[in-house]
């Protein structure tokens, strides 16, 4: 969907935000939605969706365990890997549904969940 497309079936109560990699991005944020959809300045198409603690997908989200998310949305594989730099290390878990592919990362192979972005 175009960003007028998301305007237009969510409504006008939102407020923009930085967002990203070092708020890079231009977040469209629904308080009641818990979700931001993130905009590069000259694209009319979000690049990703950063979700909040009130998002919820199948009742799992951010502060969920890694074994709650798979209980809810079946079992993948837990990827370890690093942010930012080889020393941060982190947990990713992806999840396709639909046309969406929502990624969970956490500190901890079950430890929460502390980022979910949908893309």
């Amino acid at each position: 969907m175009s960003r007028e497309e998301i305007i237009e079936k969510l409504g006008p109560l939102y407020t923009v935000e930085p967002v990203g990699p070092e708020g890079g991005l231009d977040g469209y944020f629904y308080e009641d939605l818990g979700m931001a959809f993130a905009f590069y300045e000259d694209s009319e198409t979000p690049d990703f969706i950063e979700c909040y603690p009130r998002f919820k997908i199948r009742g799992v989200g951010i502060g969920s365990l890694f074994s709650e998310i798979m209980e809810a949305l079946g079992n993948t594989e837990i990827i370890e890997t690093w942010l930012e730099n080889p020393d941060d290390k982190a947990f990713k878990i992806y999840y396709q549904l639909d046309e969406a592919i929502f990624i969970f990362v956490g500190f901890e192979e079950d430890g929460p969940v502390y980022s979910l972005h949908i893309i």
